[in-house]
Formats: structure tokens, sequence, C-alpha cells
């Protein structure tokens, strides 16, 4: 009887240790989390909070910024926290060359001259392409957004260096954020609070539809459009110990609110983690937003 009951209580132990979550296996192998999640009454930090927590991670490594263009609400956590921008500047990089060829400097077809030098390995035409002399901005920029071209973004970034001024320092006054940390003018460095100011920005203009189309046009199903692919424009970047999804989601045609999700060290590169994890996020907060605006998602 001790025997059976000493073997029982192994094969217990082993079912327990195999169904706890873990975060590099749960969110890949359980796709059942509880997409029915009640928002009613809750605040946009409480749903951060348990849906972080529900996947398994703490919010110390995590910064968000939010901001609804409907009633002009921010929402933040740890949005001073800098980090590297990886690919998710590039929204804003393509808003600084928009902007010269609003003001007459460029055009969409202005050829930017090809330079070994500034070759990155990645995904994208331009890095994997039949090299060419030049390539005109708008390919540039298309390349850049819609398949996160690294050797794109690395020519345009080069050339407004060489013609136009301080590309980074362009971008963080493009973001209307306040610069206190110094940090922040390192190349590439930003916080939650720059990016949600270049996603204001982006949206509250006509003159930036391009750069939103393609956004709309990227990433399918994956990351912050994992729930929510209709309507939502967005721009992952990851890079060694980074990950982020950037994006603005639109209702009737209207920008409707800007949402900024970065991370640092959270190891979400397992299959499947990542899109749960912004993906989740942003489909709760976009059940939260609706609840808000109730009369705006049938007009």
């Amino acid at each position: 009887m001790a025997r059976r009951f000493f073997h029982l209580l192994i094969t217990v132990c082993i079912i327990v240790i195999t169904i706890l979550p873990n975060h590099s296996a749960y969110a890949a192998e359980n796709k059942n989390y509880d997409t029915k999640y009640a928002v009613n009454g809750k605040s946009f930090e409480q749903i951060i909070s348990e849906t972080v927590k529900e996947l398994g991670y703490n919010t110390d490594n995590v910064s968000i910024a939010y901001y609804d263009f409907l009633n002009e609400e921010h929402h933040y956590l740890n949005e001073w926290q800098p980090m590297l921008a990886a690919s998710t500047s590039k929204v804003g990089t393509a808003a600084l060359y928009t902007n010269l060829i609003s003001d007459g400097y460029l055009t969409p077809d202005t050829q930017i001259p090809y330079n070994e030098a500034l070759f990155e390995e990645g995904g994208g035409n331009i890095t994997n392409g039949d090299i060419q002399a030049s390539y005109p901005i708008s390919d540039l920029i298309y390349e850049m957004l819609h398949n996160s071209d690294n050797t794109a973004w690395n020519l345009l970034t080069d050339y407004y260096y060489r013609n136009f001024g301080n590309y980074h320092e362009d971008l963080l006054l493009f973001s209307g954020a306040d610069i206190d940390d110094m940090s922040l003018y390192e190349f590439n460095m930003v916080n939650a609070r720059v990016l949600e100011g270049i996603l204001i920005r982006v949206g509250s203009s006509k003159i930036y539809d391009d750069i939103v189309d393609i956004m709309m046009d990227s990433q399918e199903d994956w990351l912050m459009k994992r729930y929510v692919n209709e309507n939502m424009a967005a721009k992952y970047g990851h890079l060694d110990a980074y990950f982020h999804d950037i994006g603005l989601f639109y209702q009737n045609g209207q920008p409707a609110y800007a949402l900024v999700i970065m991370t640092n060290d959270l190891s979400l590169d397992a299959a499947g983690v990542e899109s749960e994890f912004f993906g989740l996020i942003n489909f709760r907060i976009n059940k939260w937003f609706q609840q808000k605006h109730p009369m705006t998602a049938r007009q």
C-alpha cells in the first residue's frame, strides 16, 4: 500500500509540474487565454497589470503609453523608462521624410544612393534584392515599414544626417515629448512617451496617411494585430532583449487610439509567446475603448 501511494504521489507531482505555466512555454502551448475577460469597471492600469501577470510576467520591464483621440486621455506604465527603439523608430523616420517632401525639399522619387557600408541583415527587398545604384525615397520608406528593411532604414537615416541635420534629435523633437533624460540623446534610444508622441502626430494629420496605410497592410495577425487585425496600423521592433510593438487603431476612418508596448528582457522569443503578449494586451484595451465609447462603433 505504501509503495502504491508513493507511486501515485510521484505521478501527481509530475502532472502538476507539467501543467504549471512558465515564461517560455505557457503562451506558446496554451492558446486558450480568456478572451472573454471582463473589462467592465476596470481601469486601464488594472487591465494592464492583470493581463501581464496572467501571461506570467511582472510589469517592471514593461513600458506602455496609450492615447485616446476621442477624449484626449493618456494612460501610462513606466513611460519614462529609456529603451532601444529597435525598428519602432522607423515610423518616425518615415514621418520626418514625409515632412521634407511636404515642405518641398524632396519628392517621393528623389534618389538615395546605395552605400555598401550601410548594409544590415534582415528582411526586405533592399537588403535581399539585387543592388541598385540608388533607390527612390518612396521605395525605401515602404520597405522600411512593411518589411522592416534595416538597410533601407540605414540609407534613410544616413542621408538625413548628411543633408538635413541630426536625425535622432529631430526625431525626438518631432515627438513633442519632454526630454529630461540625457540617455535619450543616444542614437535610437527612446521611451514610450516619445513613441506615443510620434504616433499621435502621425494619426493627427492626413499628410501621413501613406505611412498609416503601409502599417495597416503589415504584420497581419501578428503581435498587436493578433486579435485586432482590422483597422490596426502597427510597427514592431525587435533587437536583442528589446521587443516592442506600437500602433494606431482606427474606427470609422478616424484615429481612435494610439498604443505603445515596449519590453526589455522578457524572453518573448518562443513561438507564439510574442503574439499572445502584445495581442492580448491590445485586444483587452480595444474592448475597454469600445466600452468607453459605445456609440462610435456603429457610426
